[in-house]
């Protein structure tokens, strides 16, 4: 739902991880840091998920 606004111009799109091309969701076991950023090429966990990454790509 979150998408389809944003896609419609009614809310703004935002700069998250899970919609930039540098983020890999869950490519760590360990439960603390499962996913990468390929930006700065380091492990993160869900805490450190940004909700407006000013380095944000969006995936093409």
């Amino acid at each position: 739902m979150i998408r389809k606004l944003q896609d419609q111009g009614k809310i703004p799109t935002a700069r998250m991880c899970a919609t930039c091309e540098y983020f890999s969701a869950n490519v760590y076991d360990d439960a603390v840091r499962p996913h990468h950023c390929n930006l700065v090429n380091a492990p993160f966990g869900d805490r450190d998920l940004r909700l407006d990454c000013p380095e944000h790509q969006e995936i093409r």
